[in-house]
């Protein structure tokens, strides 16, 4: 029995009459000094866990309003990071988890029924699963710092190619390399010093067809130039003195009527009325242009042979039968001799050029197998814009890292510091866990727990359940967004 306390007894008798008599009816040596019961202890103890669980509630609820945040705002680097994500290894986890909350379920109830063995069984696997959980994590977070797919600026530079060999030198008496060979790797319209600087540049065989269906309407098949539409592209100052990048962006940007530096005073539409050409089209359109411009632009009247052929136009003819052929009159034999002499040096000097030229500006046929107009635009999908939408993201691929990726959203680092932050939160809380079920296995190894105590392993265990069920949100949020 409990005596009050009267006016003249010292202080403390009160806590000393109340000890003897809990000791004189058996009382745990686990019940703490400023408890009654064992009951009012697991009940403060509960309490001040589920406070502490809502703390630790509110440290994910900033997070995951940051989540909301920019979900909202920047959707496009979600869903094209999360390809990036191996859901399989977090499927892995989800289900390690999950078990791991029943083994510590029923190592809470093999501690109130006073099961010693199966409580330390269910403890080591509940922490078996932790060990597991971490190591998959590990493999992740080492194969996205390997491929740089981090929060760093590293996340939007190219992978450094692998170096050049290096070349033997070369002798002092060695001939000069041949500067027209071609590299490996280059296709030969390629010029060998944008392959060496990695600029990047067209092919003329791709953009010789694409010219013909966009620009030639304006400047000819030839680059010729069509009356009252476009200028002569032959011995062009203008497209000399511009390089590839350059001359894609002119042809991107167009030019005005009204523009001081045009000479025709006529419009040209960006991307020469086709904007459905991609920048790679453009640059092939460019290499061949450049072609076109290389070569002397033909007087009026006059039309370029074939390379090879002896051929000449009525034009041709005219001019040489007036100015080239030798009359008998006029010096006879050897006058004659001298100007087909003439006309052969002048012919193969001619012809050179044009021998070495590629077959690309070969004269094109007075016909032309379709229409050089440009393609219409696309129309509407049709009344179910959502079945091609699905469609496309069914079929859409994405490339194995994104750097260099044109399709590539910016701000992409943001995702994955996302990722890391709120992952590698979750995984300092799963280390917590562990080292608290790692305490709790060594006390039930020495059998301080039993049904009369086991409000440790009781707590424990909500501490674990809210690890787990935060990581059942993460693991959608994250990773199944596709």
């Amino acid at each position: 029995m409990i005596r009050v306390a009267e006016s003249g007894d010292e202080p403390g008798s009160v806590h000393a009459t109340r000890g003897a008599a809990v000791a004189g009816l058996g009382a745990s040596p686990a019940l703490a000094h400023h408890f009654d019961t064992m009951d009012q202890q697991q009940d403060a103890g509960k309490l001040g866990m589920w406070l502490f669980l809502a703390t630790e509630v509110l440290l994910f609820a900033g997070l995951f309003c940051l989540y909301a945040v920019y979900r909202i705002s920047q959707p496009e680097i979600f869903l094209y990071g999360n390809h990036f994500l191996d859901s399989g290894w977090g499927a892995i986890n989800t289900v390690v988890l999950l078990l791991s909350s029943f083994t510590m379920a029923m190592a809470v109830w093999a501690a109130r029924c006073n099961q010693k063995r199966d409580l330390v069984l269910f403890l080591a696997l509940t922490l078996l699963c932790g060990v597991d959980f971490l190591g998959v994590k590990l493999i992740e977070y080492s194969h996205k710092f390997h491929d740089n797919l981090t929060w760093r600026a590293a996340a939007y530079a190219v992978p450094a190619a692998a170096p050049a060999t290096a070349l033997p030198p070369t002798p002092p008496d060695a001939p000069p390399a041949d500067a027209s060979a071609t590299p490996p790797g280059a296709s030969p319209a390629t010029p060998v010093a944008a392959v060496a600087a990695g600029v990047q540049t067209g092919d003329a065989t791709r953009g010789r067809p694409l010219f013909r269906n966009t620009c030639a309407a304006c400047h000819g098949l030839r680059g010729e130039g069509v009356t009252g539409q476009g200028k002569d592209m032959r011995g062009s100052e203008f497209i000399a003195k511009l390089d590839d990048a350059g001359l894609v962006a002119f042809i991107k940007r167009g030019r005005m009527p009204n523009d001081p530096a045009s000479t025709t005073g006529r419009m040209m539409p960006p991307s020469g009325g086709n904007p459905m050409l991609s920048d790679a089209d453009l640059f092939d359109i460019a290499a061949f242009v450049r072609q076109l411009s290389s070569r002397p632009a033909t007087p009026t009247g006059q039309v370029p042979a074939p390379p090879g052929s002896g051929a000449s136009s009525p034009a041709n003819s005219t001019t040489a039968s007036g100015g080239s052929q030798a009359s008998p009159g006029a010096g006879g034999p050897q006058a004659a001799t001298a100007a087909s002499s003439t006309t052969g040096a002048s012919g193969a000097a001619a012809a050179a050029p044009s021998e070495s030229a590629e077959p690309l500006l070969e004269e094109e046929p007075p016909l032309i197998e379709r229409s050089i107009m440009p393609l219409a635009a696309e129309g509407p999908p049709g009344l179910r814009p959502e079945f091609f939408a699905a469609e496309a993201r069914r079929t859409i691929s994405h490339p194995a890292l994104p750097h260099g990726d044109p399709a590539r959203p910016p701000n992409l680092h943001l995702f994955f510091g996302l990722y890391f932050c709120m992952t590698g939160l979750h995984g300092l809380h799963v280390l917590a866990g562990m080292s608290v079920i790692a305490w709790l296995l060594l006390r039930s190894l020495r059998g301080d727990f039993s049904s009369a105590y086991y409000a440790p392993v009781d707590l424990g265990g909500l501490y674990w359940h809210l690890v787990d069920v935060i990581w059942i949100f993460l693991f959608p949020l994250l990773y199944l967004i596709h």
